[in-house]
């Protein structure tokens, strides 16, 4: 009767903690976002549990945000392990899942970001752990502003600009004796670029917990610094294919943090965190099983560039991607027959309920698709092919999203053996571009302080009969301020521009919209209009230079003992930043090594909110 009433306590407060009790069998877990519209987001709390503690509720849990506490209430459980998995009846993990209904965000977040937390006590007890016993819990999830390229605001969480990066493998990491292989399976439903890493694992914000001797945030399960004859724990960021290889080591858990980071034209968008532990079974209740091999033969496929198990291709609109994977597994039963194993893949563009659908995945229509040749369906022996076909086009383009799209697509074997399945798999990257087109070359020709500025560039290297529309010119009102798109030339011939009644000095750049998805090239240089007053050579300059022409080594020295210049900055002659290098601002003379070929540039003097800029030579 006492525990029942623990349980209607805390559905009655409706908070989210769990007594000491409960919470010791709290593994892990994972909390994610998504913006369903107009500044409404959604929040997904994943908790995981040891089965073999006891339950966690199915009451409301709580997330705390930078608004406050968002509810997330009780969807459902289900189980992470294999039908062998032990303990208890064939269960290793369970995850329990909270959802929040549509949540207002609005306003900027600052530069650390938003952050979005669970956080109670007690963790479970790890083998690779050091800190004290029940060490409290923190799950998080960051946002981070986002600055628009092509406007140089900073965008409003209630534009939607963001979903988080989340993860798409739902099974536990249960391991025995030899090499393992495990995918989280991480995805981005915008498309941004997205990187892998494990990191520390919190008690609390900003507070990692202790790894024991030999273990860290970056190794978190056994390697060579505990056996010589294990191998080393490998995560690939790109793909997040893990590879750990493990003899001897003690049975249980071992808690660690895997982190990914969505990053879009050049600026990191969102981080989420999971926590899945390993779980190691004792060295003696495992048989000898090998994990399936998943392949695919870049000898037969050329244009797939292989690095372990990522596989790269690149594809532009309307191009076919198709190719053949090959899943072996050649171990046998106990009783003589073949093992039987399952493949699954999945990613935004696969509908992972049926790979062979081209409709019902997150990322929309047309999906790709993971087809058997054999009529065994997706479960197979011995050796089975499955055919992979997906047609890029335009519409798969993240909007807003400079360059090439990366798409990623986990295909993964299961073996079904007892008492641990193994697993094999495989990550395809896509790299969809939308034409071949860089930056054009941009260059200040001339122009006056009175905001007066005159632009040339070389057209940027595209084919002839690609489709153009424009060349976009952005300036603004000083170094610090928003960029704004100022003129635009249709004429794909045009490459000379005069501008006027800019601020001065004033930042400007480029680039052209292009290709057969009229997507934006990336940036030209950010140019700075005082460059005229170099060119022209017209610009007061409180300090003697020499020699010049130099050969590199560059003396400078203060007219009437100027002080407070701690910077200089090398440009090229068309305004773009090549080298700098810090100065004493105390002194009033330095010597700079300047490592450049032969030519003109522009030497920039900073410092108490001054700039000088004077036209030097090297030979």
């Amino acid at each position: 009767m006492r525990l029942k009433s623990t349980l209607l306590l805390l559905g009655l407060i409706l908070t989210a903690s769990f007594s000491p009790l409960k919470a010791t069998h709290l593994v892990g877990g994972s909390l994610t976002w998504e913006c369903v519209s107009n500044g409404q987001y959604v929040f997904t709390l994943s908790l995981y549990r040891d089965c073999a503690g006891i339950t966690l509720p199915s009451t409301s849990q709580n997330i705390s945000g930078p608004a406050g506490n968002i509810v997330c209430t009780y969807i459902s459980k289900r189980s992470m392990s294999n039908q062998c998995s032990t303990p208890p009846n064939g269960c290793l993990l369970e995850e329990y899942i909270y959802r929040s209904s549509p949540v207002s965000l609005t306003g900027t977040p600052p530069a650390a970001g938003w952050e979005f937390n669970y956080s109670t006590c007690c963790r479970t007890t790890y083998i690779n752990d050091a800190s004290s016993p029940g060490a409290g819990f923190h799950l998080r999830a960051i946002m981070y502003p986002y600055q628009d390229p092509a406007t140089g605001q900073v965008l409003n969480a209630n534009t939607c600009y963001d979903n988080s990066p989340s993860f798409g493998q739902a099974a536990a990491m249960e391991v025995c004796d030899g090499p393992f292989f495990f995918n989280h399976q991480a995805m981005d439903l915008d498309q941004d670029s997205i990187s892998v890493a494990f990191t520390d694992v919190l008690s609390a914000s900003n507070t990692p917990t202790l790894f024991g001797a030999g273990y860290s945030a970056q190794i978190p399960f056994p390697d060579t610094s505990e056996n010589a004859a294990n191998g080393p724990v490998v995560l690939d960021p790109l793909s997040g294919n893990l590879q750990i290889e493990t003899y001897n080591a003690p049975a249980g858990f071992y808690k660690n943090c895997l982190k990914i980071e969505s990053w879009r034209n050049g600026q990191k968008i969102a981080e989420t965190f999971k926590e899945l532990p390993l779980h190691k079974l004792p060295s003696g209740q495992c048989t000898a099983n090998a994990a399936p091999s998943v392949s695919i033969d870049t000898a037969n496929y050329p244009q797939i560039q292989r690095s372990g198990n990522t596989y790269r291709t690149t594809a532009m609109n309307n191009d076919t991607i198709n190719f053949q994977v090959l899943v072996q597994d050649f171990d046998f039963n106990s009783n003589g027959v073949p093992q039987t194993f399952c493949v699954s893949a999945n990613g935004v563009k696969m509908n992972p309920a049926n790979p062979s659908s081209d409709s019902n995945c997150v990322g929309g229509y047309p999906c790709a698709t993971l087809s058997p040749f054999s009529s065994n369906g997706y479960c197979g022996a011995l050796a089975q092919a499955f055919e992979f076909n997906w047609v890029a086009n335009c519409s798969f383009l993240s909007a807003g999203l400079r360059g090439r799209t990366s798409y990623l697509f986990h295909i993964m074997a299961d073996d079904q053996a007892c008492p641990v399945s193994k697993m094999g798999n495989i990550t395809v990257i896509v790299d969809l571009f939308p034409a071949a087109s860089g930056p054009p070359s941009l260059a200040i020709t001339g122009g006056n302080t009175s905001g007066d500025l005159d632009l040339a560039w070389s057209p940027t290297n595209i084919q002839a009969d690609a489709p153009f529309d424009k060349y976009i010119l952005y300036a603004n009102n000083g170094p610090g301020t928003p960029f704004f798109a100022i003129d635009s030339v249709m004429d794909r011939s045009q490459t000379q521009l005069a501008l006027s009644g800019l601020a001065f000095p004033a930042e400007v750049y480029m680039n052209q919209i292009t290709g057969s998805c009229r997507s934006s090239s990336v940036n030209s240089d950010t140019l700075n209009s005082d460059m005229i007053l170099a060119l022209a050579g017209a610009e007061a300059f409180p300090f003697s230079i020499y020699p010049q022409p130099s050969k590199g080594l560059l003396h400078i020295e203060g007219l009437g003992a100027l002080k407070g210049v701690n910077r200089a900055l090398l440009l090229n002659a068309n305004g773009a930043l090549i080298e700098q290098f810090e100065l004493d601002p105390q002194a009033s003379s330095w010597d700079l090594n300047l490592q450049q070929v032969a030519g003109i540039y522009i030497l920039r003097l900073e410092g108490e909110g001054q700039a000088y800029h004077r036209k030097i030579i090297l030979e």
